[in-house]
């Protein structure tokens, strides 16, 4: 039956009544006529589609079919129900009669092991699965808070600050587990889920620890990281530093808050014989480290001095009284910026017993930038094998592109005076422009006296303004072809015709004389003089030669320069012709004369040859 049935649809059927064959694509009925197959394919499609729809589904075979891979990498699997019934309303613990339960992350997880869970309901086994899956949620969260920093990964389950731990491990059982601790992954979900606590760090704030100062954190780095990673709201800008937060720092920060004694009034780099000193983020730090530094029993004494040395960086030495840029053997430099970048590289620096020896001067020399070498004794635009140069700008500019050029060990070299060429403006390349010499000879001086010459040779070689090379004859010669017509003189207007050659430099006609000496300056010079070529320059580009006759295609004639003529779409006759009427009555040169009968010549010759082939072939 099937096979027919295809074959009604898909075959062509010969029809019996016309006895004739129809096409694919349609059948035949009892009438004999033709119908379109489209209606029995879907009958066809229906039919087998029957058995599939009314398919029943398979039972429920409770935990054989339901836990049958507990060993299955749940971090990594692709939840089923990510847009299903997860989250639910019901308990994860315990059975709860619905679809899923009130946690997504568990919910996923046992819906991953048993669909019937978010299918059917949430029974006995599937807050068994939860219990199994879900430890740290059904077992009350033990390991929070944990030992480590909810922020980075510390190895441990759980971590320091209980409400973040929580929410972590409520949506990733793993980071409250032994076996796996708080990882990266765990990070990334505290840095989503726990505010502020893991944003930009807010410690040291600027004000006090051991009381509500409404900004975010406080002013001892120390007792406000303990704090805020403890409860993260205490560094939120929305809530900032309030009395519960102040409350933890009097618990946390003991040695910070028993004493009110930051800041002290003494002096935090020498001992004082106060509790505490003047400077509140140092006084913190130093009494935090040692609580007797701010016991007014002891005092500030020289311990509390070392440790002020040792952790409040530049403070007490810089600036300092002694030169940064040469051994001082005192603690500390001058300049407060420099001090501080080598002291906080290397402390001894900055330490009385040691002072502020060669090694710091190297230090100074390569972390200071140009403040050691700048301004040196130097010439800036030329190698002087010395550190640095004479001008403080350009030395600065090229020392911060290049440090080399300030370093002793390098010096100012070519290099160096190319960078000052190209990043100091005018002081190297026309430092001797104008000068007194003239510039189309040497003058052994550095630079000419024409300005505009002068800096169009020195950029293109930088030594003609160099006094130590000098502008020699290289640059006359640079000046001769770089200048125009400085160095060749100007011999515009001249003595001869401009439209013919004439011998001598230049023309008669200032105009075209400097126009075709514009285009050819070997026209301006005697040893060359104005020649054919420099005629026809001018035939070609001054109206002056406009004696020629040029003939237009209607006939018309009309005395034109060649340039005008051509412009116009004439044709020039020839230098000499003139017009005397039409075209026809131009005179002609003697060439033309020549050209006239060479063609009549042609003429004749064709037509001959012509008539003598036309004989032989007929």
């Amino acid at each position: 039956m099937i096979v027919f049935c295809l074959g009604e649809c898909l075959g062509g059927r010969y029809d019996t009544t016309s006895g004739a064959g129809r096409g694919f694509g349609s059948i035949t009925t009892k009438e004999g006529s033709a119908v379109s197959y489209q209606a029995r394919w879907l009958f066809v499609l229906v039919v087998l589609a029957i058995p599939a729809v009314a398919a029943p589904p398979a039972p429920r075979d409770g935990a054989s079919v339901r836990h049958t891979d507990n060993t299955k990498d749940l971090r990594t699997a692709a939840p089923a129900f990510a847009s299903g019934p997860c989250p639910g309303t019901g308990d994860c613990c315990e059975a709860n009669g619905t679809s899923g339960c009130s946690n997504q992350s568990c919910c996923e997880l046992v819906c991953a092991q048993d669909t019937f869970c978010c299918t059917g309901g949430w029974d006995s086994l599937c807050a068994g699965l939860a219990d199994e899956l879900c430890a740290a949620l059904c077992d009350g969260g033990s390991a929070c808070p944990g030992s480590g920093n909810c922020c980075q990964p510390n190895g441990t389950p759980g971590c320091i600050n209980r409400s973040c731990c929580d929410l972590v491990c409520a949506e990733d059982h793993f980071c409250c587990d032994s076996a796996n601790g708080w990882d990266a992954l765990c990070v990334a979900k505290a840095e989503t889920l726990c505010g502020a606590l893991c944003s930009v760090d807010p410690c040291p704030g600027q004000g006090d620890c051991c009381e509500a100062n409404g900004t975010p954190g406080c002013s001892n780095q120390s007792c406000c990281d303990l704090v805020c990673t403890d409860d993260p709201t205490c560094c939120d800008p929305a809530l900032g530093w309030d009395a519960l937060c102040a409350s933890n720092a009097q618990s946390l920060c003991a040695s910070l808050c028993s004493s009110v004694n930051c800041p002290g009034t003494g002096d935090c780099c020498q001992a004082n014989g106060t509790a505490g000193c003047t400077d509140p983020s140092c006084c913190g730090l130093v009494c935090t480290d040692d609580p007797t530094c701010c016991d007014p029993a002891t005092g500030w004494d020289s311990p509390c001095v070392a440790k002020a040395q040792a952790l409040c960086g530049p403070l007490c030495s810089c600036p300092g009284t002694g030169d940064c840029c040469q051994a001082n053997g005192t603690a500390g430099c001058t300049d407060p910026s420099c001090c501080g970048l080598v002291c906080a590289d290397d402390p001894t620096c900055c330490d009385p017993a040691t002072g502020w020896g060669s090694a710091c001067v190297a230090k100074a020399q390569a972390l200071c930038g140009p403040l050691c070498s700048c301004p040196g004794t130097g010439d800036c635009c030329q190698a002087n094998g010395t550190a640095g140069c004479t001008d403080p700008s350009c030395c600065g500019l090229v020392c911060a592109d290049d440090p080399t050029c300030c370093d002793l060990v390098n010096g100012w070299d070519a290099l160096c005076a190319s960078k000052a060429e190209a990043l100091c403006g005018a002081l190297c390349s026309a430092i001797a422009c104008p000068g007194d010499g003239d510039c189309c000879q040497a003058n052994g001086t550095a630079g000419c006296d024409d300005q505009s010459c002068c800096d169009v040779v020195c950029v293109d070689d930088p030594a003609c303004c160099d006094p130590a090379n000098g502008w020699d004859a290289l640059c006359a010669l640079k000046a001769d072809t770089l200048c125009g017509t400085l160095c060749s003189g100007n011999p515009c207007p001249g003595q001869g015709a401009c439209c013919q050659a004439n011998g001598s430099s230049g023309c008669e006609d200032p105009e075209c004389c400097n126009v075709v000496c514009a285009n050819d300056a070997l026209c301006c010079d005697p040893a060359n003089g104005w020649d054919s070529l420099c005629a026809q320059s001018a035939q070609d580009l001054c109206n002056v030669c406009s004696n020629q006759a040029c003939c237009f295609i209607n006939g018309d004639c009309a005395d034109l320069a060649t340039a005008s003529c051509v412009g116009q779409g004439g044709t020039p006759l020839g230098l000499g012709s003139v017009c005397n009427g039409s075209c026809g009555n131009a005179i002609p040169t003697v060439s033309e004369w020549g050209v006239g009968v060479m063609c009549l010549l042609l003429l004749i010759v064709g037509t001959l040859a012509i008539k003598n082939v036309f004989h032989k072939v007929f």
